[in-house]
């Protein structure tokens, strides 16, 4: 993503953010709380939790949009330099984030690790929401 420029690198930086917070399932336990947002909805708390800031939300909302528009052909211009640099921006913290907090947690399950960010990230828009 960081070699690549223009449509190429906006959609290979928000597929490394999905790497490393998107994910399909959810704990068992969380599904109906959670149900109604989505794994896109998913992936923006725990996004927002893991890097400790509710404004992500918006952000991932807005170039979320840009990317599902341009991939499903609702658009055909080009993406904004601005949202490229967001994704860029997103992508870069969201990977020093994922290493920081490997370190302190070894041993911790994927599904542990995706919980837990998820739970923070409610706290931090919602106030609390599990």
């Amino acid at each position: 993503a960081f070699l690549s420029n223009g449509v190429d690198e906006f959609l290979a930086h928000i597929v490394v953010i999905d790497a490393c917070v998107g994910e399909i399932s959810v704990n068992k336990a969380l599904i109906k709380p959670l149900k109604a947002l989505g794994s896109t909805g998913r992936l923006k708390y725990r996004l927002a939790g893991l890097l400790d800031d509710s404004s992500v939300k918006e952000v991932m909302h807005v170039i979320y949009k840009a990317r599902s528009d341009y991939v499903h052909g609702n658009t055909l211009e080009k993406i904004p330099g601005e949202y490229i640099i967001q994704a860029r921006r997103l992508a870069r913290k969201t990977l020093n984030a994922i290493i920081r907090e490997a370190g302190q947690s070894t041993g911790l399950k994927r599904e542990e690790f995706l919980d837990d960010i998820l739970r923070r990230g409610c706290y931090l828009i919602e106030g609390g929401c599990l």
